[in-house]
């Protein structure tokens, strides 16, 4: 039913959690595919000392997106279920899953909830329920929710194939766009209870080491956007950019609060006409503000950002 697609570099110290979370899973349909992009550490000697339990596939370091499509291209379930190599699932993750795809007559796209956490042991208060979950038509017709990208979510692999794949430039937010490319695709549900995924807080998250590359990949959606290439035509360009404006805002915001503020700049100004359209006035203003409160009181700034 289902492959678990991990892809990995340089997580000697973590992918043993995040396998281990997966074996540990209730449900049994499943086979987990780790791509190692060309690590240089310890992973591979990790991956090896769990033997035929998961099928590890190793190339050239060539970033995260081309080892994106290099687990698709090896998967072999019904759909492919995305886990980076940092963080963990809960025993009850793919039961939970599976129950969504049989109750909702086998969506495109699963989303699954996340629980975020810094230290492994703030999970141990988690608890399985019943599953809770809203289905629509596809990921565009859902644009009012919150939706987040790839690492929460379960996509049935003939759409995933059917789809351009993933961006194999060095860029970040590869999943968005591949997320957009299958917009219109039959079927979206996201599930509100419980939590699928523990979703990892640390300083070696993309945003804070890698500013530069997470501004250049925003700036390539837009440009898509901008150049048409998503499905849905005309009539569907309100909810694509209803989810990219709400997905550039968590952005702009890890940005300023990192202290990148021309990146910050550059992504606001590209998308602030849009946020304009949306009635999206308190973000429009208070971004500014709050970036510009950030230069002069950087700690009164993140005193007020996290009220």
């Amino acid at each position: 039913m289902f492959s678990v697609v991990i892809p990995a570099y340089n997580r000697e110290d973590l992918i043993g959690r995040t396998i281990d979370s997966v074996l540990a899973q209730a449900y049994r349909d499943y086979e987990v595919v780790v791509v190692d992009d060309g690590s240089t550490d310890g992973t591979p000697d990790v991956l090896a000392g769990y033997g035929d339990r998961i099928r590890v596939v190793t190339q050239e370091n060539r970033y995260e997106g081309a080892a994106r499509n290099t687990g698709i291209r090896h998967a072999r379930g019904d759909y492919i279920v995305w886990l980076d190599s940092d963080d963990l699932w809960f025993e009850w993750t793919l039961a939970t899953f599976a129950e969504a795809v049989e109750r909702y007559d086998r969506p495109a796209w699963i989303q699954g909830k996340s629980r975020e956490f810094t230290e492994d042991a703030e999970l141990a208060d988690e608890r399985g329920c019943a599953l809770q979950a809203e289905r629509y038509d596809s990921i565009y017709a859902a644009s009012a929710l919150k939706i987040t990208a790839i690492s929460a979510a379960a996509v049935r692999r003939d759409e995933a194939l059917a789809s351009p794949g993933f961006n194999e430039d060095r860029l970040n937010g590869q999943d968005v766009d591949f997320m957009m490319s299958c917009g219109t695709a039959e079927g979206f549900v996201r599930i509100n209870a419980p939590a699928t995924f523990g979703y990892r807080q640390h300083p070696g998250s993309i945003l804070a080491i890698n500013p530069e590359l997470s501004e250049k990949g925003f700036h390539y959606i837009i440009d898509r956007e901008r150049a048409g290439a998503y499905p849905g035509g005309e009539p569907m360009k309100p909810q694509r950019r209803q989810i990219i404006c709400r997905l550039a805002r968590g952005v702009i915001d890890g940005l300023v609060i990192n202290g990148h503020f021309g990146a910050a700049w550059r992504l606001y100004r590209r998308t602030l006409g849009w946020q304009l359209r949306l009635g999206r006035y308190k973000f429009a203003l208070g971004i500014v503000a709050y970036a510009m409160l950030r230069a002069v009181a950087p700690q009164r700034a993140m005193r007020m950002r996290t009220r």
